[in-house]
């Protein structure tokens, strides 16, 4: 397999902590047949960050359809994510 990904990032952030962005990451697989090599999801991702002190968590859930994909592959991604920051220094 020889992939060329690339993940383009818009996000809005609003007052109350609460995100939303679009962040697909796109992939052509330069040995498939043409009609395989593509993976192009379309969707978005919403999100909230909470500050504990000096600590923050972000929490996200986003939902991708595979507009373009090769054979086999599924028709959506789901994904979840949590994110703990630990800054370190003054």
């Amino acid at each position: 397999m020889n992939l060329t990904s690339v993940e383009i990032l818009v996000s809005y952030n609003f007052h109350s902590g609460w995100y939303v962005q679009f962040d697909p990451t796109n992939s052509y697989d330069w040995t498939a047949d043409s009609r395989n090599a593509w993976t192009v999801p379309v969707g978005l991702d919403v999100g909230k960050v909470w500050s504990l002190g000096q600590r923050s968590i972000s929490a996200q859930l986003g939902v991708y359809k595979l507009v373009e994909r090769p054979a086999g592959a599924p028709d959506w991604v789901v994904r979840a994510q949590i994110q703990f920051s630990f800054p370190t220094g003054k």
